[in-house]
């Protein structure tokens, strides 16, 4: 059985604070303000897994949706890791269903091995669960619970982990995929603050005893926080370095936007070409920038590669002094061609695997494009890189294919649905092998998961004729 935890049985101060205020309706609007526009209506969803954090957004949240004549849904993601999983998430969907608000469980299941990525595993699962439930009740805004707390680990974490200035920045307050925004309402309240609003609405939680567990590495860092406050390096102070280098990432962020705007083109088949000149004209840090958006958009990442391999090839395609660009270098799950003074940027196809195929589902295939299956599609269908086979036996029936100026890597890297005789067909030329009468995919878009220059993110007021 799992434990409810309440303010009595925290020892008060011992959350940071026993003298801590809750947070008031007023005070949460002018939090949630910054975020505006919303739609007229406005629906929100919430990730809540019954800790203290997301508990409390979750109350905050319900609040301040039924003033605004909305609508909220609450999401527990059950991984399936822990026995009490299961049970906690019936007690959160009782506690806000008696509140009066929607509440649904998402499961994502993962295997039971502990440490080796198993957090990123898990994170990554949950987002994609959120993301997914989002999308099929037709919500546009998902409010996460970080805190203060939690903004100050995640420094730590990249200085750590050699982050780029801009990375230092943390979690942003907002970020938009192409699906949904993500907000983060609580970024400056400390924890303290939000188990006293569920004190003072006589609310338990729950605990997750894998947030102590120092087989984690946040765990870890979480546990040097106290030193680090003794020696004047507190939340608060890291909340503080984050917030003015984000006035950097900001700046950053612009110049990056405008190089790219100008010297990006980004093809529907999956690859980019950027002017190198343009790139390497411009300063270090946004041509750093610029690049890791690239191959974070191209390899169909949800995350830049890591800092030490991108400078290294950010050199390298400068040409500075000892640094020679080798012909298809590789980084991100991309590989990259030099053709004159432009630089083709492409999927790389042995990092690439094959997906299965299952009739009427509505999917995303390596990250980078949007499939919809035919739900006459038969059994046992697969995707994935068409290969050089497959170009070859694609060729040899439409000979006409093989004039196509795509760069060779490019023609191999494009999805293509297998079948136990070979390639079926390949959604993106618009072949289908002969005697079939009807392709297994219906659609095919390259929709990538981090969009290079932004998502393109809109919320639309037909009543003002505005789109923001």
């Amino acid at each position: 059985m799992f434990e409810l935890r309440t303010w009595a049985n925290e020892g008060g101060g011992d959350v940071g604070g026993g003298e801590a205020a809750p947070v008031t309706g007023g005070e949460f609007a002018r939090l949630m303000a910054p975020f505006a526009p919303f739609e007229r209506t406005p629906r929100l969803a919430v990730a809540v897994s019954g800790g203290p954090d997301s508990l409390a957004l979750t109350l905050l949240l319900a609040d301040w949706v039924a003033g605004q004549g909305g609508e909220l849904l609450a999401f527990t993601v059950d991984h399936g890791l822990r026995p009490e999983s299961a049970g906690e998430a019936r007690w959160v969907g009782e506690l806000l269903t008696a509140r009066g608000v929607d509440h649904r469980t998402l499961h994502a299941g993962l295997d039971k091995t502990s440490g080796g990525g198993r957090q990123d595993r898990a994170r990554a699962a949950r987002y994609a669960c959120l993301e997914a439930a989002c999308v099929e009740a037709g919500v546009l805004h998902l409010a996460l619970a970080h805190h203060r707390g939690d903004q100050a680990e995640t420094v730590l974490l990249r200085i750590r982990g050699r982050t780029a200035v801009p990375g230092m920045a943390g979690m942003a307050g907002q970020r938009t995929t192409p699906a949904l925004r993500l907000l983060r309402p609580l970024l400056a309240l400390p924890k303290a603050r939000l188990v006293a609003t569920l004190w003072s609405r006589g609310v338990s939680w729950v605990e997750d005893p894998s947030n102590q567990n120092r087989i984690y590495l946040r765990s870890r860092m979480r546990a040097v926080g106290p030193e680090l406050a003794r020696s004047g390096l507190d939340e608060a102070h890291l909340a503080e370095i984050a917030g003015l280098i984000g006035v950097a990432r900001n700046a950053v962020d612009i110049l990056t936007a405008s190089l790219l705007a100008d010297a990006l083109e980004v093809h529907p088949f999956g690859f980019a070409r950027l002017r190198l000149n343009a790139l390497v004209a411009a300063d270090k840090e946004v041509g750093r920038t610029a690049l890791a958006q690239v191959l974070t958009t191209v390899g169909g990442r949800d995350r830049p590669p890591r800092r030490e391999r991108l400078v290294r090839l950010y050199s390298e395609l400068s040409g500075e002094p000892g640094k020679t660009p080798r012909y298809g270098s590789t980084l991100g799950g991309c590989r990259l061609l030099l053709r004159g003074e432009n630089l083709f940027v492409m999927r790389e196809v042995g990092r690439t695997p094959r997906d299965k195929l299952v009739p009427g589902e509505r999917k995303v295939y390596d990250g980078r494009y949007r499939l919809q299956v035919s739900a006459d599609a038969p059994n046992g269908l697969e995707v994935g890189p068409l290969g050089r086979a497959g170009w070859a036996a694609v060729t040899a029936a439409k000979p006409g294919l093989r004039e196509t100026s795509l760069p060779s890597p490019v023609r191999f890297a494009l999805p293509a649905v297998f079948d136990a005789d070979g390639a079926r067909e390949v959604p993106a030329l618009g072949w289908l092998r002969a005697g079939l009468q009807a392709p297994a995919v219906e659609e095919c878009a390259f929709a990538p998961c981090v969009a290079a220059t932004g998502s393109g993110f809109a919320v639309a007021h037909a009543e003002k004729r505005i789109i923001y």
